[in-house]
């Protein structure tokens, strides 16, 4: 019998990840051409300087719109379960049920476990989350755990529960 799919989109959202990225932003583009005006005092900017000062503000530009940009998508369905990591990888990363041992809902501690958020990987381990600690905790046949990140841990739980029980 057929079942729907669970889907979920996530960006990172901690406050205090913002904070930084905003702060460490506005020092880059207030205080390296501040450094560079000031080095360079009446005399015109050397071309490494204006060097320096295009590739901070490029960088931070970067930094921030890659953390923007970012969100993790999962979609869970008959054949398996599926995610993309814009603009980290959009080609679909799949986890087929046939591969698959064990598939349940559980927390976990992101920086102990893993060392954060984000994409990480540790030997036979690997985790794909934003923010929180709820998680899909993927076992495959071949030893290998993956964890993807979830904000709606309850309703994730109960599909896993009704499509578990009808794929029986």
């Amino acid at each position: 019998m057929p079942y729907q799919s669970f889907e979920e989109s996530q960006r990172f959202s901690q406050i205090w990840l913002w904070m930084v990225i905003i702060g460490v932003s506005i020092v880059m583009i207030v205080q390296v051409p501040l450094d560079i005006i000031q080095q360079s005092g009446s005399e015109p900017m050397s071309t490494t300087n204006i060097v320096i000062l295009v590739f901070s503000v490029v960088f931070v530009i970067g930094i921030n719109v890659l953390f923007f940009a970012a969100r993790l998508k999962t979609k869970i369905d008959n054949d398996g379960v599926y995610i993309t990591f814009p603009p980290f990888f959009s080609k679909p990363k799949s986890f087929n049920w046939n591969e698959i041992k064990e598939a349940y809902v559980r927390k976990y501690k992101p920086l102990w476990e893993y060392g954060g958020w984000g994409i990480r990987i540790r030997w036979n381990r690997r985790a794909y989350n934003t923010s929180g600690n709820m998680g899909l905790q993927l076992i495959m046949k071949n030893g290998k755990k993956i964890l993807i990140g979830t904000h709606k841990p309850d309703e994730l739980d109960a599909f896993l529960k009704k499509a578990i029980f009808a794929k029986k």
